[in-house]
């Protein structure tokens, strides 16, 4: 098995559907072949690339448990919401730096969009 799809499937093993995740490989190449100039990443185009997406269910079965694990003893939920002012994004950097530790010493680069507002 090639070292990209190792990682692939180490990324899906922690990222998995059932906790609301997509993950699809790609070349970089490729994608700057489909989008305008304004969208292209500036890699070469035989690197090996992961979209991670969430999807509805990730809200209800792994953000939600990752949540209430922030809640202290005698917190109510206004006081989580104080000291978490980010909790989507929090919670996705969580996730993703897990991938890391399953680099096989490769240059890993994240790129995150959270779409968020307070």
């Amino acid at each position: 098995m090639e070292t990209y799809e190792k990682v692939f499937a180490a990324v899906e093993t922690l990222l998995p559907e059932n906790d609301g995740f997509e993950c699809y490989k790609f070349k970089i190449g490729t994608y700057n072949e489909a989008v305008s100039e304004h969208f292209k990443l500036p890699y070469d185009d035989n690197t090996f690339a992961i979209l991670v997406l969430n999807t509805p269910k990730m809200f209800e079965t792994s953000f939600k448990s990752w949540l209430q694990s922030k809640k202290l003893p005698g917190e109510t939920v206004f006081n989580v919401a104080e000291r978490i002012l980010h909790p989507i994004q929090d919670f996705m950097t969580q996730k993703l730096s897990s991938v890391s530790e399953v680099s096989f010493f490769l240059q890993i680069k994240y790129i995150q969009n959270f779409f968020y507002s307070r």
